[in-house]
């Protein structure tokens, strides 16, 4: 179950820790579910709950398949466990008759590149279900790999998460992101995946269940990226910094008995908030820079590149450090919006460079030797995605000038 809005506990104490058994170094090959049907196999091997089922692979390519006949609704997790042969990789996939019984069709897959350990789980109503085992990569005829099922009637709500294919999406919220789960098995695994559209920074802690009457049995975050290289492990009761670049991410709760739970509490790191910025300069090139009066008041006029200089202050009304200053400008041409961002010195000052594209020139102003052409665009500000007030709020966007 999952609630947001709670305080991030501090780290007071290393809890034991148990290493989640069969703990895969994941490299999955990227695979959908696919919706081309399967024929019913002749013969499968019947799985019964608890029993491993010791066998050799199939030839490459082939299936060895294996049938599990379930008489209740229950989450039904299947592991396999094969040989650390070099070269050696199977694959795990779930299936089930499509509605007119005539073929089969695939429910979950685990497929780990290069290893043969897979896990997948799937919520099962009463029916027969096929499990199919494949050598993706290489065989090893010489020793067996293991196949079991185990089942659970009581499951939290973000099950089936055995495999990072079945991950639900985790969102960070604020001021906390809360994770409560529960682990329905002893090699139960639970999976979240993690969609970051920005570089963020991040302090993660993972502890007991905000429910004190489920136990703890100590749980391992293991953080890997989306070429499921591991970037990080969380270690109960340690609030610990991360810094993820933009991209997916998938996280791995490790360990943890049936009947066990855990927390998990994520706190987004923003950076210094601006209140207000205050425009001190406007460089640009073409000879046209200057705060002039066109009629209109008095605005900083720009073409083409340009950089704006000023200062940023917090709450406080006191220069702020390290805080992002974004800027828009929104000119004529093709209604566009030019956007740059850049964070504040040690003394609260930025400078942004940017590029205008030409203006039109819908206004005129006739001096003594020439008529120009302008626009009067407006300028916004923000830090950290919030609009903060300034001393300026448009500009005449220089287009051209005639003599006359």
């Amino acid at each position: 179950m999952k609630r947001f809005g709670i305080t991030l506990i501090a780290a007071l104490m290393l809890c034991s820790t148990s290493t989640f058994a069969g703990q895969p170094s994941p490299q999955p090959r990227i695979e959908r579910l696919t919706s081309t049907d399967q024929p019913i196999p002749a013969s499968a091997t019947i799985l019964s709950e608890g029993m491993v089922q010791l066998d050799l692979p199939a030839s490459a390519n082939e299936t060895k398949w294996y049938r599990i006949d379930n008489d209740t609704k229950k989450k039904l997790t299947i592991g396999l466990t094969g040989p650390t042969t070099a070269g050696v990789d199977y694959d795990l996939r779930l299936y089930h008759p499509n509605t007119a019984g005539t073929a089969l069709q695939q429910l979950a897959l685990s497929q780990f590149k290069t290893q043969s350990t897979e896990q997948l789980s799937y919520i099962a109503e009463a029916g027969t279900y096929y499990v199919g085992v494949t050598a993706a990569s290489g065989l090893d005829t010489a020793n067996p790999f293991r196949l079991v099922f185990r089942s659970s009637t009581s499951y939290d709500v973000a099950e089936p998460d055995d495999s990072p294919w079945q991950a639900p999406k985790l969102v960070l919220h604020t001021p906390f992101t809360l994770l409560n789960q529960t682990k329905d098995l002893d090699d139960d695994q639970d999976w979240q995946k993690l969609e970051l559209g920005k570089d963020t920074p991040i302090i993660v802690a993972t502890h007991k269940h905000d429910n004190r009457t489920i136990p703890y049995d100590g749980t391992l975050l293991h953080i890997f990226n989306e070429q499921f290289t591991p970037i990080k492990t969380i270690h109960p009761f340690m609030a610990t910094p991360v810094n993820l670049s933009k991209g997916t991410y998938y996280l791995q709760f490790a360990g943890g008995k049936a009947g066990s739970g855990y927390s998990l509490r994520i706190k987004e790191l923003l950076p210094p908030q601006a209140a207000r910025v205050q425009i001190d300069k406007i460089d640009t090139e073409g000879g046209v820079a200057g705060f002039i009066n066109y009629g209109q008041g008095n605005k900083w006029r720009v073409k083409g590149t340009i950089s704006i200089n000023g200062t940023a202050f917090g709450t406080n009304d006191q220069p702020i450090a390290n805080a992002p200053v974004a800027v828009d400008i929104s000119i004529k041409l093709g209604n566009q919006t030019i956007t740059a961002m850049a964070s504040t010195g040690a003394n609260g000052t930025f400078s942004i460079p940017l590029t205008l594209e030409p203006a039109v020139g819908n206004y005129t102003f006739d001096t003594t030797v020439s008529r120009h052409y302008y626009d009067i665009v407006p300028i916004r500000f923000r830090s950290n995605d919030k609009a903060v007030s300034s001393n300026i709020n448009d500009l005449y966007h220089f287009a051209y000038q005639i003599k006359l």
